[in-house]
Formats: structure tokens, C-alpha cells, sequence
């Protein structure tokens, strides 16, 4: 997998695992890192949220614009450590969010808070998701 990094401009990381090829994904956004994530940080037992979903072809841009000038809420969090706003390469239609947390119950909390409506309130008008895109897979962080 190659990941383009926004800051340093044009800065690659490329990584394999087993010997197999993976897809390309690009970070459409530049990610505020609060803090190191470290094993110590984010821990065994951490939780993490993959949200996937794809938008209708032309509102790729729009979107990847609207993630990049997001208003930074889920930064202020309790418990939130860091997100990661990816889209495969070949697929740019298509958008993955992942969120780390220091526990299930800080993710949850901020699922159902006020800023996290506030923050969805950036994405362009009118943007339509493909019917039966979304959806949200719960992990358990093990280790990094």
C-alpha cells in the first residue's frame, strides 16, 4: 500500500504485507496528530472505528475538500486520539474514516454528542451517498 502524506507534500510511505499487493490509498487530508500514538497511548484493549462510504461520482473532490477543511471537533474529545480520512486510490469515489480512541465508551460518547453533528454540518449540500455504502466496523486495537 502507498500512503501520500499532505505535510510533507508528496512525502510516500509504502508498505506490504506477506509478499501480497495492496491497493494504493491516498490521505486526502492533513492529519493533526494529538500527541504520539504509541502502544502506551492507545493500548491494548483501545478501540478504533473504521466508517466507510461512497459518494456519487463528481463529489469526490468536494468531499475530500470538506475533510480537509473540517472544523476539527472530534480533536476536543475525551478519549480521542487520532483520525485518519483515506480513499483507495482506484476507487476515489469511495472514503474511509478511521478513528482511534483510548476506550469504546469515549467513541460512543461522542457518537451521540452535539459537536459531532456540528462537525457533519461541513460536508457540501446536497451530497449524496451511494445507497448501502455506509457502514461502521468496530475494532479492538491489539498492537502497533
Amino acid at each position: 500500500m502507498t500512503i501520500l502524506f499532505d505535510d510533507p507534500p508528496n512525502r510516500q510511505l509504502d508498505v506490504s504485507a506477506d509478499d501480497q499487493t495492496m491497493r494504493k490509498a491516498t490521505l486526502p487530508h492533513r492529519t493533526r496528530r494529538v500527541g504520539a500514538m504509541s502502544n502506551e497511548r492507545l493500548g491494548h484493549g483501545g478501540y478504533v472505528a473504521l466508517s466507510r462510504f461512497e459518494v456519487r461520482p463528481g463529489w469526490e473532490d468536494a468531499v475530500a475538500a470538506a475533510f480537509r477543511d473540517r472544523p476539527r471537533l472530534v480533536e476536543r474529545a475525551s478519549g480521542f486520539l487520532r483520525l485518519d480520512v483515506l480513499r483507495p486510490v482506484h476507487h476515489p469515489t469511495e472514503f474511509w474514516l478511521i478513528t482511534y480512541w483510548t476506550h469504546e465508551a469515549a467513541f460512543r460518547e461522542w457518537h451521540r454528542s452535539h459537536d459531532r453533528r456540528s462537525a457533519h454540518q461541513g460536508m457540501p449540500a446536497g451530497l449524496r451517498l451511494i445507497p448501502g455504502s455506509a457502514e461502521i466496523i468496530e475494532l479492538e486495537h491489539v498492537t502497533s
